[in-house]
């Protein structure tokens, strides 16, 4: 529009991962080695984050979405927040405040994403600023993780709600321990929109897709 370019002469190619990489480096992790390591027993159900711990990631509203459901309906949930930033001094004194010692691990940087993915049941980023294209949500869908993510461009770009996963408003702590709570008590729900995830992913964010599109 600023530069007055048809539209015809315009087209968005996304960035891409090496999918087949990813999941062979999933597929030879042992999920219940890594439990053992984390501390974490085969009836803990386990969200993740990875993110950089910015403000704008919105671990602040992750936790305290988790926090009511650890109080009320899943004693069992345990959290992998996985990352490293100016704000993680911050989010370790909410963690404290809310006494969530015991139910939250912080991984730092890892180098293999698919350490923590091969724990983790849902993958949560609820960032309340727009994104600029959210490369481990792509990441954990993949790998059939179920994702819950914010409604915020670009995000919704690339979550579908109910399809592929679900969209949460920002800074929505019901809203987003509502979708985690529908997620962990409906079957049906967490595994078509794992499964869709991780057909859309192979269809459009794998590198021979982004490289068809380069012309």
């Amino acid at each position: 529009e600023v530069f007055h370019v048809k539209p015809g002469r315009v087209s968005t190619i996304f960035n891409a991962i090496d999918t087949k990489d990813l999941i062979e480096r999933y597929q030879q992790k042992d999920p219940d080695k890594i439990r053992e390591e984390l501390n974490l027993n085969p009836s803990n159900r386990v969200l993740g984050i990875v993110a950089r711990v910015v403000q704008d990631k919105g671990h602040e509203y992750f936790l305290r979405a988790a926090g009511k459901l650890i109080q009320n309906s899943h004693p069992n949930i345990k959290i992998l927040i996985v990352g490293d930033g100016p704000y993680l001094r911050s989010i370790k004194d909410l963690v404290n405040r809310l006494r969530m010692n015991e139910s939250v691990r912080f991984l730092g940087n890892v180098n293999d994403i698919t350490y923590p993915l091969s724990v983790i049941d849902i993958f949560v980023l609820p960032a309340v600023w727009r994104e600029g294209f959210g490369l481990s949500i792509i990441e954990a869908m993949a790998v059939q993780k179920p994702v819950i993510v914010t409604n915020i461009w670009a995000l919704n770009e690339l979550v579908h709600n109910r399809v592929n996963g679900l969209l949460v408003e920002p800074k929505n702590v019901d809203d987003l321990a509502g979708a985690i709570h529908e997620l962990l008590n409906d079957k049906e729900l967490y595994d078509r929109v794992a499964l869709n995830g991780a057909e859309m992913v192979k269809r459009e964010f794998s590198i021979p897709q982004m490289a068809a599109r380069v012309d």
